[in-house]
């Protein structure tokens, strides 16, 4: 299924990629802060030390996405212990 079907046949414009503003790339909705970013993580060659998929940057260089993949409760904004954590490494 193609997304203009699933949007009952209307053309859906995706938002550009949050990061880098890029819009060629497939897009999707990252879970921590709803931010839409390009790229699939399933596309990074391990060791490579790539930089080119923006997901994954996202959720490793970012303080809302450090925060969600360590688990940490509440808003990300006000989490004391996700910046003491990235401010020490």
């Amino acid at each position: 299924m193609t997304k203009r079907e699933e949007y009952g046949g209307k053309e859906i414009k995706m938002p550009a990629c949050g990061l880098y503003g890029k819009s060629k790339k497939p897009r999707g909705k990252i879970e921590c802060c709803g931010n839409w970013v390009c790229g699939n993580e399933n596309e990074y060659v391990l060791f490579s030390y790539s930089r080119n998929i923006c997901s994954r940057n996202h959720r490793r260089f970012t303080l809302c996405g450090f925060h969600n993949t360590e688990g940490h409760m509440g808003d990300w904004k006000i989490c004391k212990n996700a910046v003491k954590v990235l401010i020490m490494n």
